[in-house]
């Protein structure tokens, strides 16, 4: 009999109606990322805030070749005088379905609970307002963080779910 392992994932959608303007907190500012130039440290800092997953710059190039990639979703929040990243956000665009997805969107660490997710998440819907008909996010159920919270705190709604089964050797 073979044995499987379940996981579980949500995916929440959001219609670009009530986008919520954040304000940053004083000493933090948007910042473009340049992923050719900017790759190793997008890959430490995902690494920092998932201490579960080993990314790679490698990696990280590859998924601005793909046509999903829109350069424009892509953005760090940093401390405003000492450039630290604290916050970072990728979406992706679908020209054809017209679907926004974000795809990464996590706070540092010791950057967590001033806001800074929810500034990312309303900044990237607000770009993706203006060139998809929808965006959507999706994690895992058994998330420690919990995301789904603060998507549904951004006006998420609808959860779909579903499982992956892997097999257990």
């Amino acid at each position: 009999l073979n044995r499987f392992v379940k996981t579980t994932y949500f995916r929440l959608v959001h219609r670009h109606i009530n986008i919520t303007p954040q304000h940053l907190p004083n000493g933090f500012k948007y910042s473009k990322v340049d992923k050719a130039k900017e790759a190793v440290e997008i890959a430490n800092f995902l690494n920092q805030c998932y201490p579960y997953i080993n990314q790679q710059p490698k990696k990280i190039l590859s998924w601005g070749q793909t046509p999903i990639f829109c350069s424009t979703l892509w953005i760090w929040i940093k401390e405003t005088v000492s450039g630290q990243p604290a916050a970072l956000g990728i979406a992706d665009f679908d020209p054809t379905t017209k679907e926004g997805s974000l795809e990464w969107i996590q706070a540092h660490p010791q950057y967590r609970r001033k806001k800074l997710g929810a500034s990312v998440v309303n900044e990237l819907l607000s770009r993706l307002s203006q060139i998809a008909d929808f965006s959507t996010v999706s994690g895992r159920v058994d998330n420690a963080t919990r995301p789904d919270i603060l998507y549904r705190k951004c006006d998420f709604e609808r959860a779909d779910i579903w499982w992956i089964l892997t097999r257990n050797a």
